[in-house]
């Protein structure tokens, strides 16, 4: 094969950016940027340019390609108000100049979510990911600050205003649902003086894991410029738009895709700032990305009219949308494009086949993946032991790592969450395992987002078993190996994760045994490679330690490594080389190289 152009230096290399937001007169755009775990907030004019960074003290939770949720511009576009590291919101001049600090840290847990009224007096935000609060932004504000609006909930996001600042809308749910199981829109009087009004989604999920008949999940709430409200709703089974009136009657809506043919217009709600759409400055069209097996466009559409009225602006993955004047920004990635900050003219874009012209204000990775020849998967479908049709894509290598004129090497890459997907988005990985002869299968198994409703809510007390037949995976990273121990001891977010995916305790005491590869590890002949970070907060590092100890008692081939003070994934650039090395070194040896059985050489281990 040829000396590979894509390293493991180049793989860990680089930085993520996330989160674009236009100035008020979209002439700049802020940004987040992220390296080797340190986030920054970057400001740069919208036709291309010097990049500047206002601030280096944003925090990084949260902050990821398709979500955030870091910072707001203030309405003068003088200042961003931004969420930071020490858990409270800091007011930054663009220009530069220090920064002023606009809510102290609370004892109930960090803010974040910012979002600043339309007059500039006022802030919306998030405590401990439960509690949306105002408060003010200059001397003359009303007291108490702040101003809790949520009221008993369990997980709330997403604030932001209506145009005339008199209402804060937000996303809730209570635990054991997950947000895209049952979930609310809520509205309230930003001064609290009214009651919150739940205005979409509803249902919940009982203690033992069971799903509401009428359960609908929402996400993704904000204002249009007339004071019509615009969400998104899995009501009638896929993920689609709902744009209420005025007066937020749920009755009156203009709906976009709710039959399906554009694919699930939005992401489960993993974290703040999901923008996958984004109304006009006028509130009369709207921007979307579209989901198709995995296959995204980003259209301009008038909600009023949606078949009627519609444009193609790019085709790709796009995050973060926002648009003031004739500019929308995004980050933007394909199969052979790394994330980028990107900004389209929409103003000389007329009909169906015009797009609009594209420039690339900031780019995430290094650069030197333009060289590496990838292609875009191939989308393919298999159906399993009860005719449920799986969709996958394919990427397939220029030439196969087990040499000759076989089928080359397959490597079967599953998403985490489970609720989630890997559509077809840059993955230097990707890249970096395709070059080396492999080919890579990623499947939307039952469970996965993007297909529906139905698809999504499959796995609902089947964790284990049917993501299990769909598909096989022989790498772990951060895995689950004991489901008493993630329900006992796993994050707040997702400890009551397992209610729904496998069943409420104590009844489905036998289903979290019969799951967890710790209880099944006399049925595991197959070598084991486990990686884990010390300081995972969402899957204990016990789990893979433990995990490793049964295996190796039983003579199994098991090789683990703990990344000291990595968390759930990890971005240390040494990291990222050293699990790559690992990792393939492992498939070499027990994969292109088989081994007859009980010809296994038991690895020491590794710490």
């Amino acid at each position: 094969m040829p000396v590979p152009r894509c390293s493991a230096a180049m793989v860990a290399a680089g930085r993520v950016v996330g989160e674009p937001r236009l100035s008020p007169d979209a002439a700049l755009v802020a940004f987040v940027a992220v390296t080797a775990g340190r986030a920054a907030l970057v400001v740069v004019p919208a036709t291309g340019g010097a990049e500047v960074v206002v601030s280096t003290e944003p925090a990084p939770i949260g902050v990821r390609v398709t979500s955030g949720a870091a910072f707001d511009w203030a309405p003068d576009g003088g200042a961003l108000v931004y969420a930071a590291v020490d858990g409270g919101l800091w007011r930054q001049p663009v220009v530069g100049g220090p920064a002023t600090r606009v809510v102290a840290p609370l004892a109930e847990g960090p803010a974040a979510a910012p979002a600043v009224s339309p007059d500039g007096t006022r802030v919306a935000f998030v405590v401990d990911s439960r509690t949306v609060c105002v408060a003010g932004l200059d001397a003359a504000g009303p007291a108490p600050w702040p101003q809790p609006l949520s009221t008993g909930c369990d997980f709330a996001v997403d604030p932001c205003w209506s145009p005339d600042g008199t209402s804060v809308a937000w996303h809730e749910w209570d635990a054991p649902a997950m947000a895209w199981d049952a979930s609310r829109i809520v509205v309230r009087a930003a001064d609290a003086r009214t009651p919150a009004r739940v205005v979409a989604g509803g249902g919940g999920v009982s203690l033992d894991g069971a799903v509401a008949p009428d359960a609908v999940a929402v996400a993704q709430p904000r204002f249009a410029a007339d004071g019509r409200l615009g969400l998104l709703s899995d009501e009638g089974g896929w993920q689609h738009l709902r744009v209420l009136g005025p007066d937020l009657d749920p009755a009156a809506v203009a709906v976009v895709g709710a039959d399906g043919s554009l694919g699930e217009l939005g992401d489960p709600t993993w974290g703040p700032g999901i923008r996958t759409w984004t109304f006009s400055p006028s509130g009369h069209q709207v921007a979307l990305r579209t989901n198709v097996d995995g296959f995204a466009e980003v259209l301009v559409v008038d909600p009023e009219r949606p078949e009627a009225v519609r444009r193609t602006v790019a085709r790709g993955v796009h995050a973060g949308l926002d648009w003031r004047s004739d500019r929308l920004v995004a980050v933007r990635t394909g199969a052979r494009t790394p994330h980028q900050v990107v900004a389209y003219d929409l103003g000389g874009a007329g009909g169906r086949e015009t797009r609009p012209a594209r420039t690339t204000l900031a780019r995430g990775p290094v650069a030197g993946w333009e060289a590496a020849g990838l292609d875009e998967p191939e989308v393919v479908r298999w159906p399993t032991d009860d005719a449920t049709v799986i969709v996958g894509r394919l990427y397939r290598p220029a030439a196969s790592a087990g040499g000759g004129e076989g089928p080359p090497p397959l490597l079967c890459w599953v998403h985490g969450g489970p609720t989630d997907q890997w559509p077809v988005t840059f993955n230097a990985r990707f890249a970096w395992f395709l070059e080396r002869g492999w080919a890579i299968l990623v499947p939307d198994h039952r469970g996965s987002t993007g297909h529906g409703r139905a698809h999504q809510q499959a796995m609902h007390g089947r964790w284990g078993e049917l993501d299990v037949d769909d598909c096989a995976a022989g790498v772990a990273l951060s895995a689950v190996t004991d489901l008493f121990d993630l329900a006992e001891r796993g994050h707040r977010f997702e400890r009551h994760y397992p209610a729904t995916l496998v069943g409420g305790l104590p009844a489905a005491a036998g289903r979290y045994r019969s799951r967890s590869p710790l209880h099944l590890a006399e049925s595991i002949r197959a070598p084991v490679l486990l990686l884990h970070g010390s300081a995972d907060e969402v899957v204990p590092v016990e789990q893979a330690e433990t995990m490793a100890t049964r295996l190796r008692d039983l003579g199994r081939v098991v090789d683990l490594h703990v990344y000291r003070d990595e968390g759930h994934g990890w971005g240390r650039p040494d990291v990222v080389v050293d699990e790559l090395d690992r990792v393939h070194a492992f498939l070499r040896r027990w994969v292109l190289v088989r081994r007859p059985p009980g010809d296994a050489e038991p690895s020491d281990g590794g710490s």
